[in-house]
């Protein structure tokens, strides 16, 4: 057993081994510790990053939202969604084409709009499909970030594939802090995120104010 798999069974891991580990492993990693947080300490710290969110006046310049939909451990701002739908906001949702290996965008209008998609994940259910040439925010989830705004997903490559296409999206992370590393590798193909949204901070990454320079 490597050095960096050891620590994937333990409850702490210190920065600079991060740094050591492969994408793979920090998945590992991050997972555990996010599965390991009670029901009571998410729904906390859900209700604090979408506090955050609220505070954010750059929200105001977004009419279209990319969103996800929470699965397992992953954050939770349903709520928050719910406020911009009635704020007049178009919500879009992810559908996966796994023969394709791409993500599509679908417009709801109401959370009775899913079904059950890939990996048994809610999808929308609706043709309504989100317009390039409309100004718009993602939403968007992962297992580990950086500071400078890199991200590990799932590993399935679905939204570097669909940022690479949409360069000009303002990408916003969501994640709990635990989350959130100082350095994580990245490789050529990875998307950064521009902000990233916790529990504890609102970080504008060191990525994200290149690109938009």
């Amino acid at each position: 057993m490597s050095f960096a798999w050891f620590y994937i069974f333990s409850v702490e891991i210190l920065p600079d081994q991060v740094s050591k580990m492969t994408s793979k492993e920090i998945r590992q990693v991050s997972r555990k510790k996010r599965n390991a947080l009670s029901e009571e300490d998410r729904a906390w710290k859900n209700l604090c990053i979408m506090k955050n969110l609220r505070s954010l006046s750059i929200l105001k310049c977004y009419s279209s939202f990319l969103c996800f939909y929470p699965i397992g451990s992953e954050v939770n701002i349903l709520p928050f969604y719910e406020e911009l739908l009635s704020n007049g906001k178009a919500l879009y949702f992810p559908k996966t084409d796994l023969l394709k290996h791409e993500l599509s965008f679908i417009r709801i209008r109401d959370f009775s709009e899913f079904e059950a998609g890939t990996m048994n994940i809610p999808e929308p259910t609706g043709d309504d499909i989100w317009d390039p040439a409309c100004k718009t925010l993602s939403f968007t989830p992962g297992l580990a970030f950086d500071w400078a705004g890199h991200r590990i997903g799932y590993g399935g490559g679905f939204y570097d594939r669909f940022f690479t296409a949409h360069k000009e999206i303002l990408r916003m992370a969501l994640a709990y802090e635990l989350q959130i590393e100082k350095e994580i590798p990245a490789e050529a193909w990875d998307q950064p995120m521009d902000y990233i949204i916790s529990d504890k901070k609102i970080r504008k990454t060191l990525k994200g104010d290149f690109r938009h320079e």
